[in-house]
């Protein structure tokens, strides 16, 4: 399990923006990471949107805080030994944009996966409102055999 408490200094906004946006996203990160989805729950605007595009298995949109909710869940329950890495990571009025990149294992299958990609988070009122994910299968390379 990796947490997400260090990121590149972005480009800010007002550094209460800054501070409250970041902070949000860093919990909401660190609480998927430790599967307490309640406690995502408590950073979700009621009318949070969610799009998902470019990986498969998870590609989909849902409104709403139960239907993201249930969506992240089942997302999340399909891979393992997530290796997430932000890459740079860019904030202004009330939106922050990450590139990062992510291996891990699928769970029913066991194979290795590895994507690239952008996500956009929109902020309201010190909740998460909106989120998109664009990502793109990278090469894994075959585990080598003793």
């Amino acid at each position: 399990m990796r947490h997400f408490n260090e990121f590149k200094e972005p480009v800010a906004a007002s550094a209460q923006e800054l501070s409250q946006d970041r902070q949000t996203l860093l919990a909401i990160l660190n609480a998927i990471a430790e599967n307490r989805f309640n406690d995502v729950a408590l950073y979700l605007a009621e009318d949070i949107e969610m799009d998902i595009h470019g990986f498969s298995l998870f590609n989909g949109s849902w409104s709403g805080k139960e239907d993201v909710l249930e969506a992240l869940k089942r997302n999340f329950s399909r891979v393992t030994e997530q290796r997430p890495r932000i890459i740079d990571l860019v904030t202004n009025d009330g939106h922050i944009v990450a590139r990062f990149e992510e291996g891990g294992r699928l769970t029913e299958t066991r194979n290795h996966y590895a994507v690239r990609g952008i996500q956009w988070y929109k902020f309201r009122d010190g909740k998460l409102a909106y989120f998109e994910q664009y990502v793109q299968a990278v090469p894994v390379l075959p585990e080598s055999t003793p």
